[in-house]
């Protein structure tokens, strides 16, 4: 094994607030808008509030 991931046939969502850019692999590809906007809360936690105003785009790398 070589420690790497296997990330064939996953999606990545790349999440960007500010300066900060996370690329987090997706195992259930049909997530609603609401877990993404709770996944994002997470991953940012402490500085992305429930109340804050989140725009989301789609771009195929």
């Amino acid at each position: 094994m070589n420690g790497q991931l296997d990330l064939s046939g996953k999606l990545i969502i790349k999440a960007q607030l500010g300066d900060d850019i996370r690329r987090i692999p997706i195992h259930n590809e049909d997530i609603t808008y609401d877990e993404l906007l709770l996944m994002m809360q997470r991953v940012f936690r402490g500085q992305l509030q429930s109340s804050d105003e989140v725009a989301i785009k789609y771009k195929d790398e």
